[in-house]
């Protein structure tokens, strides 16, 4: 068995790179040096509308001129969307993953209802008890997304974390988030855990405002037969605000600085 630490930094290739991207970017370089292992970059392009080949070199770029050379050749999430796909259809044979067919309108009187009640906006569960053949039939002239199947189950997920410890997240605590939209294309989580699991990532560093993806991935690595990664939830840069530092709230990216 390889027990060879392997890091990434994934990006979208939506923006230029800003000073929190640095930050996770760095720690994850410099965990797989201090551990003689692996630095992979992977950019998350699965947003084609938005994914630029500009933004694809000027991060190339950054990271070189900061000497955080990866190992290997760089990676694009794009590259596994056949895998991505073949994880949904596996979970959904399970029941592990359903279509949604609620309009948004219904989901906002659904999260305001929750919210009048003092309960957190989960989704209500409307579609979860639809058959196949029912689900299937809707899909032939409705609109739909795909949830995974998590908060009706019993049982626990936990995040192995270095910095905090197990952290443990009672299913029932967690919503059904989804996974897939109603254009066919694939939200952050399921792409993100796969990929994980197939480039053989062994360490994940990030923002602690990713915990609760985190418990969201872990449960989608294990129900699809791989081993969870060991992960590390940083705290935040904030701004002068008290807000996180990102493209959208206006934080000076890499380039600006190199002028």
């Amino acid at each position: 068995m390889n027990n060879q630490v392997v890091t990434r930094f994934a990006p979208s290739p939506t923006g230029l790179l800003h000073l929190g991207n640095v930050r996770t970017a760095l720690l994850n370089w410099l965990y797989a040096a201090k551990h003689g292992g692996r630095f992979l970059l992977r950019f998350e392009d699965t947003d084609q509308d938005r994914s630029q080949i500009e933004y694809i070199e000027a991060i190339k770029a950054d990271l070189l001129w900061l000497g955080l050379e990866w190992n290997g050749d760089v990676l694009f999430q794009s590259k596994h969307a056949g895998q991505h796909t073949t994880a949904l259809h596996a979970l959904a044979e399970k029941g592990q993953a359903y279509r949604c067919f609620c309009s948004e309108s219904q989901l906002s009187i659904d999260r305001k209802l929750a919210t009048s009640r003092g309960l957190p906006p989960r989704y209500a569960g409307r579609c979860r008890a639809l058959s196949r053949a029912e689900s299937e039939q809707k899909a032939e002239s409705q609109p739909f997304v795909w949830r995974l199947a998590i908060h009706a189950s019993e049982g626990e997920v936990t995040v192995p974390d270095l910095l905090h410890g197990h952290v443990t997240f009672a299913q029932r605590d967690l919503d059904d988030p989804v996974v897939v939209r109603s254009d066919g294309t694939f939200t952050f989580l399921l792409p993100n855990a796969v990929d994980d699991a197939v480039d053989g990532i062994t360490h994940v560093l990030r923002g602690d405002d990713h915990l609760t993806n985190s418990a969201y991935q872990v449960w989608l690595i294990e129900h699809l037969g791989y081993h969870a990664p060991m992960y590390l939830h940083h705290g935040l840069l904030l701004g002068q605000d008290g807000t996180k530092l990102s493209k959208r709230s206006g934080s000076h990216s890499v380039a600006e600085l190199r002028e």
